[in-house]
């Protein structure tokens, strides 16, 4: 949808421009940028459910499955080493629908899921 979700700072510090992204999708360039921001976006979610409370688990059972899905996406690319390149990149259903499980599972118990 040409649309480049990325902070312009960071494309400009790896030497990173809309074309590289839009048209090639590949280069080293760009495969350093997608790695730092992957690792920020692990770094990220971490911060964030070291704030999530185990008491609150039922209260933010969406929420927890929600970091759970975008965890396991982001996950899916750093495997490929973000080769998707246009293709989508997905969780399965049964994955999905593990994670939900456990997600319930541990707001019940009160433990958080990840």
């Amino acid at each position: 949808m040409g649309r480049i979700y990325l902070p312009l700072a960071d494309m400009l510090t790896f030497g990173v421009d809309e074309r590289d992204i839009l048209e090639d999708g590949k280069g080293e360039a760009l495969l350093r940028l997608l790695r730092f921001e992957g690792a920020r976006a692990e770094a990220l979610f971490k911060l964030g459910q070291g704030g999530l409370s185990a008491a609150d688990g039922a209260r933010l059972y969406f929420c927890h499955l929600l970091s759970g899905t975008y965890m396991a996406l982001l996950r899916e690319l750093q495997a490929s080493d973000f080769k998707a390149g246009k293709d989508k990149v997905t969780v399965s259903t049964g994955k999905k629908l593990g994670m939900g499980l456990r997600t319930a599972v541990s707001s019940i118990i009160g433990t958080l899921p990840l």
